[in-house]
């Protein structure tokens, strides 16, 4: 496995304003954006812990590395490779399920990227395993997501992009801050035009209260993380 075997493309929007809650409550209740059609609502709660070397070095070579929860399923998530244009994503993505076999491949896959991960895989604990390679809790957040699939048409069954409400909060030990964000993933290769054109009519339908995000969910907790050590409030 490598992680140029798949490429991430995902266009993001940072919701600002009033009331977030309350526009992420109106989108999921959507029938349609642009000419795509949604799908109904299914809502995931994930819990996303993210790792490093405490030198920082993975972020250093512009690589992640996540150990994600969902709802009741655990996964690996590598990226690298990341660019980003008006809030359109792309990057190398290797995810996997959360099995001993899997770290030994994704650790493989880092390894070529030029980090150089060892350290005994023993247990069933994912998070053992990474602090065993050397690797240090950087981030925990949890997100409430609520998912809508986009169709060319109703009657249509490949979906060409998935709609992302993101209600996240940022674990800071003694703090917790709250951050909302649409993500549109492309989907089966289709291209970044459905992506484009879901975020440019959701922009057109709530002007003010969305923007292209500048930068991932990582990143933007890193910042407020900073922030927040700058102002004395961790």
């Amino acid at each position: 496995m490598r992680l140029q075997d798949n490429l991430e493309v995902e266009l993001k929007l940072s919701v600002i304003g009033d009331d977030p809650d309350r526009l992420l409550d109106e989108i999921a209740q959507l029938d349609q954006l642009g000419s795509l059609h949604l799908g109904p609502p299914q809502e995931h709660h994930l819990r996303d812990i993210y790792w490093d070397l405490p030198d920082l070095g993975m972020r250093d070579h512009r690589l992640s590395l996540r150990l994600r929860q969902i709802d009741d399923r655990t996964v690996f998530t590598a990226k690298g490779g990341t660019s980003n244009s008006e809030g359109l994503f792309r990057r190398y993505e290797l995810e996997v399920p959360a099995t001993a076999e899997n770290w030994l491949a994704v650790r493989d896959a880092l390894n070529v990227e030029g980090m150089h991960f060892d350290g005994q895989v023993t247990g069933d604990d994912p998070a053992v395993w990474l602090r065993d390679a050397g690797l240090t809790a950087t981030q925990d957040r949890s997100t409430r997501r609520t998912v809508r699939h986009a169709f060319a048409r109703p009657d249509d069954p490949r979906a060409l992009a998935e709609l992302c409400l993101d209600r996240t909060s940022f674990d800071f030990g003694k703090t917790r801050v709250d951050y909302w964000e649409i993500e549109v993933e492309e989907l089966g290769g289709h291209g970044e035009e459905a992506p484009r054109e879901i975020g440019r009519a959701l922009i057109a339908r709530y002007p003010g209260r969305l923007e292209p995000s500048t930068m991932g969910k990582y990143s933007r907790g890193l910042v407020i993380e900073r922030e927040l050590r700058a102002t004395g409030q961790l």
